[in-house]
């Protein structure tokens, strides 16, 4: 046996964590989120990138033109690298603060129905 062939359950383990990490970075991916920055951004941060990019493919309709302009404002910056490393974790609550607020109209229409 060769000293680098891999055993049965070392193939497995490898072969699993590739699965494992290629359907997360789908799921990121399809939630509006590069899996490259989860490691060195604030969670904060990616939670209202999340927000953002449901608000804006999903809600859109709901939105005036200056929450629209913020969310893809927010996006902006947090694709773009050297400003994203610059982003405080304040920076998300204009964005989780829109997103509260388009929660609560939708809560509001399904009651009133």
């Amino acid at each position: 046996m060769k000293k680098n062939a891999l055993t049965h359950k070392q193939f497995a383990i490898q072969h699993q964590n590739k699965r494992d990490t290629g359907l997360t970075d789908w799921w990121l991916r399809n939630n509006g989120i590069k899996a490259q920055i989860i490691s060195n951004t604030h969670s904060k941060l990616i939670q209202a990138q999340h927000e953002a990019h449901l608000l804006l493919s999903n809600h859109i309709d709901l939105l005036t033109r200056d929450q629209i302009k913020a969310l893809k404002n927010f996006q902006r910056k947090m694709n773009t690298g050297h400003i994203r490393k610059k982003l405080k974790p304040e920076a998300a609550y204009q964005v989780l603060n829109i997103s509260t607020k388009v929660v609560r109209l939708m809560h509001r229409q399904a009651k009133a129905k």
